[in-house]
């Protein structure tokens, strides 16, 4: 870096950079500071803070003052986002929170509904929910909530876009608590209740804002997966915990747990207040990696593919809902309790027994969740859907049939619970369908816009069709009403059967290199020798061959960086694949020392493999002319460079593993449990769960 000052602004900076160092230590340094302000006297004044920094007026400089160089520099919060690892661990935590109370909050009063719907059931029961019976009146009190959240969700996304994630992000916690309280305070009547409902649920609305800040934060779109996966995660369990809330006061007022969801989303909005950081967009580095098994983004939205795409899903959310909510209540609940109480019998399902079910069946999401990225891998998402629509179908039959058993028992009502258990989570695969498959059709500057439309007409689906199937219920009949739900999940199959054949949908294979069982693959090794990207394992087991035949190692060519550069994605993209397969190799060296005479063995065989020295010079010759025309083409000497730093992190990034000079039997154990320390580290920050894959496509809000 170019320490000449030449530029009367840059002087001006300088002096004040030098002045806090001068301030932070004794008076060291004060002869220095002198002399730069001769040199400069005629621009040594500060117009920022009007201090004069001029030989003829300079500052006093404190004495005995010590501080850090991060003290001396502190950054702004969006510099901070971007630059500061821990910056952004913590503004993300702050953002799950945010939606982790907000599911928590909306869903708090969620097993007491079916003993509030019944004037009289308790002496928290609303007195009437005229002009609707049970069923319908079951379902209005949570579609109020959803309605309202619907609503904002079509809009908050692009508000959030122009105002920011933050505000949009704390406005939607503060009234949510004063929409918690009103419902409190309007708890005597039906009517006034679901309306405190719809007012607390338009500020319900985290979700959407939160996933577009994690596609702000992340570049990157692996990264990005993982985080939307892990949102979605914790908007689960806050759905299941508000429920768990609920239970644990049952002994209390029933309406008790919006006051513990108002102190819970209010500790949730003090701790985004204070860690919640606005990302600024333009300083967020692009990711250029570009998703190959996904094929090319379209460059316009097929219409008539994704208005097929929302009518499906439609249709899937309205049958869905005859398995859930629909077969635990009404049809379990009127089957295994209220028919007992109207005959004045103890029933089989408890109180508590209910909700209970009610909560632990939506942690169901999770396995289900899981089970999406084979499924997808294997038949795709269009063909995924196409399943889950007809499993669905299946599900609500076999549920019905088995509550049709005369009488209910113990036993019977044993056997619904499990059959529940074990269908839901394949149905959810349907339902996680849509947004790969809207991704698929979207360009990218449109997949927000596309995802927003899903969601929005998703909640509206989620919130509106279990009151319609609850009207259905009380005026057609529960058996007439399920069979309603079975017709419209197979609908829902064939309306999907036409995405399966379309192509804008079918994934790009991915090129299956491992699959190479014949290591004369020619294609393979053509591309190994001209230095394209091919797996660790096959140049491994290719190398083992030629070993065994008495042949030398294949000497991998290190192109030039210029030529080398439309092979970087591969390696970019690959990286943890090989990274796993070099850890392997480590594990069975290691295992191999461990033998009697291991060592031994090892070191006849690496030093019949090793390469000529001046191969080996030749070749970390060329691989740093490639690092440093990596490092350039990557902005790293836009400013000159900063080559001490750059050498600190290289070596922060290739600790030393043998600074002996060779391999002996002594040292081989040590180089390679380093190496694989060091291998270990990098993998560390390249893992993402199944789980959190298939959550990402999650549109449950």
């Amino acid at each position: 870096m170019n320490t000449d000052v030449e530029d009367p602004s840059l002087a001006k900076a300088a002096a004040k950079q030098l002045m806090k160092r001068l301030e932070c230590h004794e008076e060291t340094g004060a002869s220095d500071m002198a002399k730069l302000m001769e040199e400069h006297e005629h621009e040594a004044v500060d117009y920022d803070t009007g201090i004069d920094y001029s030989i003829h007026g300079s500052p006093k400089v404190k004495k005995g003052k010590h501080c850090t160089l991060s003290e001396m520099t502190q950054l702004s919060p969006r510099h901070r986002l971007v630059a500061e690892e821990d910056s952004l661990k913590w503004s993300m935590m702050a953002v799950r929170i945010a939606v982790l109370a907000t599911a928590c909050s909306q869903t708090i009063l969620q097993p007491n509904f079916p003993f509030l719907a019944i004037p009289g059931r308790t002496p928290y029961s609303f007195p009437s929910t005229d002009p609707f019976d049970f069923s319908a009146a079951l379902y209005f009190l949570p579609m109020t909530t959803l309605l309202g959240t619907a609503i904002t969700s079509a809009f908050i996304g692009s508000v959030s876009d122009r105002v920011g994630r933050r505000p949009c992000i704390l406005l939607c916690m503060t009234g949510m608590i004063a929409g918690l309280v009103g419902q409190w305070f309007a708890r005597h009547t039906f009517w006034g209740f679901c309306a405190a409902s719809f007012a607390c649920g338009l500020f319900c609305s985290a979700m959407p804002v939160a996933m577009a800040y994690a596609s702000d934060v992340h570049p990157n779109r692996a990264k990005k997966d993982e985080e939307i996966g892990a949102i979605v995660g914790f908007n689960m369990i806050g759905m299941s915990g508000g429920g768990v809330v609920a239970i644990l006061m049952e002994n209390e007022n029933l309406f008790s747990p919006l006051l513990v969801g108002a102190g819970v989303s209010f500790a949730a909005l003090i701790f985004c207040f204070m860690f919640l950081i606005e990302p600024d967009k333009c300083l967020i580095p692009k990711d250029e990696e570009s998703d190959e098994d996904e094929g090319d983004a379209p460059e316009s939205i097929n219409w008539c593919l994704f208005g097929n795409v929302i009518a499906g899903a439609l249709l899937d959310n309205i049958g869905s809902s005859g398995l859930f909510p629909m077969a635990l209540a009404p049809l379990a609940f009127k089957t295994f309790y209220s028919d007992f109480i109207m005959a004045q019998q103890d029933p089989i399902m408890t109180d508590v027994a209910y909700k209970w079910l009610s909560v632990c069946v939506a942690l169901m999401v999770i396995p289900g969740a899981a089970l999406t990225q084979p499924v997808f891998a294997r038949i795709g998402a269009a063909g995924g859907c196409v399943v889950g629509n007809a499993i669905t179908g299946v599900g609500i039959v076999i549920c019905l049939y088995i509550t049709r058993i005369d009488p209910p028992t113990t036993t019977t009502f044993a056997i619904f619970i499990v059959a529940l258990y074990l269908i839901f989570p394949l149905t959810v695969i349907s339902q996680l369908s849509t947004g790969p498959m809207l991704d698929m059709l979207a360009p990218q500057d449109r997949r927000g816009f596309a995802q927003g439309i899903n969601m929005t007409v998703m909640s509206f689906a989620f919130a509106v069709s279990p009151w319609i199937l609850g009207v259905m219920a009380d005026e057609i009949g529960i058996f007439e009403t399920m069979w309603t739900c079975v017709g419209v999940s197979f609908l829902a199959a064939l309306v999907n059967s036409p995405l399966m054949f379309a192509p804008a949908l079918k994934r790009k294979p991915p090129v299956n290199y491992q699959a190479a069982v014949d290591l004369e693959d020619q294609e393979l090794v053509d591309r190994a020798l001209r230095g394209d990207w091919v797996p660790a394992k096959f140049i491994d087991d290719l190398n083992y061959s030629r070993f065994q035949k008495g042949l030398p190692f294949l000497r991998l060519p290190i192109k030039e960086y210029q030529d080398d550069k439309e092979n970087v994605k591969a390696l970019k993209k690959n990286a943890k694949s090989d990274f796993e397969y070099h850890r392997f190799v480590m594990h069975d060296i290691l295992n191999d020392l461990e033998q009697p005479d291991g060592k031994r063995k090892n070191i006849e065989i690496l030093n019949k493999t090793i390469p000529p020295q001046a191969d080996i010079d030749a070749d970390a010759e060329a691989m740093g002319r490639w690092f440093t025309e990596y490092l350039k083409d990557g902005g790293y000497f836009l400013d000159g460079g900063w080559p001490p730093v750059y050498k600190q992190m290289i070596m922060q990034a290739f600790p030393p593993i043998n600074t002996d000079g060779e391999l002996t039997e002594e040292n081989v154990e040590p180089t390679v449990l380093r190496y694989l320390a060091n291998m270990n580290r990098f993998l560390r920050e390249d893992t993402q769960s199944r789980a959190n894959k298939g959550f990402r496509n999650s549109v449950i809000v």
